[in-house]
């Protein structure tokens, strides 16, 4: 079996055209993530924003229960 220089040098140029675009396109996607997702989400917020959830330490202690009552703890709050 032969194989022609022009259709070795099609092939490589395919090769490397898919190689680039797609590099392209990983970057814009890439790009665009980081532009949509914030850089911290566990941040404090600012302005007139407020956190949902706050976590007492009187609530949950690991070493204070025994394991049926931090399995209910679980089951309670989703914790």
């Amino acid at each position: 079996m032969f194989i022609s220089l022009r259709r070795l040098f099609e092939l490589l140029r395919f090769l490397i055209l898919f190689a680039v675009l797609t590099f392209i396109f990983f970057s814009i996607i890439s790009f665009f993530s980081d532009v949509v997702k914030p850089s911290n989400p566990y941040h404090k917020p600012e302005g007139r924003a407020v956190k949902v959830i706050k976590i007492d330490d009187h609530l949950y202690r690991p070493g204070d229960h025994e394991m049926v009552d931090r399995l209910k703890f679980f089951y309670w709050y989703g914790e």
